[in-house]
């Protein structure tokens, strides 16, 4: 009897201690740099002026509008229109990784990094902007901030 009570304490313990704070479902903040921006990013959802949340809906089938970063760049490439290839243009953007903020030279995606995971970024607009993502497979106007995922 007292082996088999020592042994259910020891399992509990290593149970105890094989869970983790660390394990957050992937929602873990990533720190704000280049290299981590790495990959292809798709719109995702936006939030407008008047708060509703409204998901970017594509009428593309297999191709997305997405935005793509260079590893260690400070550029990015948009793809719209259901192609992969570059039909918008790029970009110049600079993070600022102190104050969490991504600012987009001359263009309307500027703001505060709320959100940075390896699979999600949310950006806060400075300001609303109309027509984001405009030429795209649609286009929504009043977004005050916008998430994409890989």
């Amino acid at each position: 009897m007292v082996i088999s009570r020592f042994f259910l304490l020891i399992v509990a313990v290593f149970l105890f201690l094989s869970c983790s704070k660390d394990d957050d479902g992937g929602n873990k903040q990533l720190e704000l740099n280049y290299n981590n921006l790495f990959g292809t990013w798709y719109p995702y959802s936006v939030v407008k002026a008047n708060d509703e949340v409204q998901l970017y809906i594509t009428n593309c089938s297999t191709k997305k509008d997405s935005l793509y970063f260079r590893s260690g760049e400070n550029r990015f490439w948009v793809s719209m229109n259901c192609s992969f290839k570059v039909e918008k243009g790029s970009g110049l953007f600079q993070l600022s990784t102190q104050n969490r903020r991504f600012e987009q030279a001359g263009e309307y995606m500027t703001g505060d990094v709320v959100n940075f995971t390896e699979n999600e970024l949310t950006i806060n607009l400075d300001e609303v902007s109309d027509n984001s993502f405009n030429g795209g497979t649609h286009s929504i106007d009043g977004i005050k901030s916008i998430t994409f995922k890989r």
